[in-house]
């Protein structure tokens, strides 16, 4: 990695990968050497279990980050029955079903079950992070949605007072609790700036009028600029400084949603990965004696692991990506598909 450092070395976007070249090598080399000096080797031994506490240690993280969400998204403006949704989804990604197996495995089978627990893990910890990404994503929307209802509630009969309606759209803002310091000063700035314009500016002038498009653009300039705060408050940020002045809240919104498409793609692949991994322990396990109950839950899981995967090719049509990404049904996507093999692999059990 040293040399890839170097300034006439231009693969310094690429250098993870030597991660995961130096991680195959040092796996291969571990458990090459566990087959071929049994005295140094797996058999015999807890390793079954001990990657099955690693799993729930991982989890464990995970749950430790769903108190971070619960902070960001509860502490400004208390519980809602969508701030529920949002973390209740988050939560119900950390289930994990035990596939330890309850026998003794044998020297082949033990090392095939240690060597998939690592890409399990790796794409277990991606799935936990993706999910608190899309829960924070979530919750910015809903600010905004919110924000955008004030701006209508105060033209709505009866019609605050000009003072009324100007500290309820910075009560509101307020309420948001945005960390402006956390690289939103130029936001907060121009936040500041068209606050008080709006002081001097008519809220509700009749349509049409050129109070009324100046009242517009300082609505749609207030909800860009609000976007941006919020998403530089999580550390998401174009790498083109962008002109919020000159955009609509729908298309700021559009530029955000664009950067956490990575997050989307990465998501159901960890997922996908994930749900395969599930198809795999079973056979590992042998914990069903009926070979066709194996063969039947084993193919139900791998088209639901398919089924994941496709949801990356909505990645491509962004406006169904956009829909998909502001819903929170995106939070539930895996474990419903994951409860789905569960229960298809009870009624098998109940059947057999």
């Amino acid at each position: 990695m040293y040399f890839a450092f170097s300034p006439s070395n231009r693969l310094h976007g690429q250098i993870w990968t030597v991660w995961f070249v130096v991680f195959a090598l040092e796996m291969w080399a571990v458990m090459l050497l566990s087959c071929l000096y049994p005295k140094i080797g797996f058999q015999d031994t807890h390793l079954n279990i001990r990657m099955g506490l690693l799993t729930l240690i991982i989890i464990g993280e995970g749950v430790i980050a769903i108190t971070r969400i619960v902070n960001k998204t509860v502490r400004p403006g208390g519980w809602t029955k969508w701030s529920f949704v949002h973390i209740l989804g988050v939560t119900t990604n950390v289930v994990y079903f035990d596939m330890t197996p309850r026998h003794r495995l044998g020297k082949l089978a033990q090392q095939i079950w240690t060597q998939l627990h690592f890409p399990f893990h790796v794409a277990l910890i991606l799935l936990l992070e993706g999910s608190q990404i899309l829960a924070l994503s979530l919750d910015v929307t809903l600010k905004l949605k919110y924000l955008k209802q004030t701006l209508s509630f105060i033209c709505e009969d009866p019609v605050p007072t000009h003072s009324s309606g100007v500290a309820l759209i910075r009560s509101t803002i307020t309420d948001m609790e945005i960390p402006f310091s956390r690289g939103a000063t130029q936001e907060w700035t121009a936040i500041s700036s068209i606050l008080d314009d709006l002081t001097h500016q008519p809220l509700c002038p009749e349509s049409g009028t050129f109070s009324w498009i100046h009242t517009e653009d300082l609505f749609g300039d207030l909800l860009g600029n609000v976007t941006a705060a919020l998403f530089s408050s999580m550390d998401i940020t174009p790498s083109n400084k962008i002109d919020y002045n000159l955009l609509d809240n729908q298309e700021s919104l559009r530029i955000y949603m664009k950067l956490l498409a990575f997050v989307y793609v990465y998501f159901f692949i960890a997922a996908s990965i994930s749900m395969a991994l599930f198809s795999a322990f079973p056979i590992l396990s042998r914990r069903h004696t009926f070979r066709l109950h194996l063969i039947l839950s084993t193919a139900v899981r791998i088209l639901l692991a398919i089924s994941l995967a496709g949801l990356v090719s909505l990645a491509s049509h962004f406006s169904l990506a956009y829909a998909f990404m502001t819903s929170p049904i995106i939070l539930y996507a895996f474990t419903l598909i994951l409860l789905t093999g569960r229960s298809f692999s009870r009624a098998l059990c109940a059947q057999f």
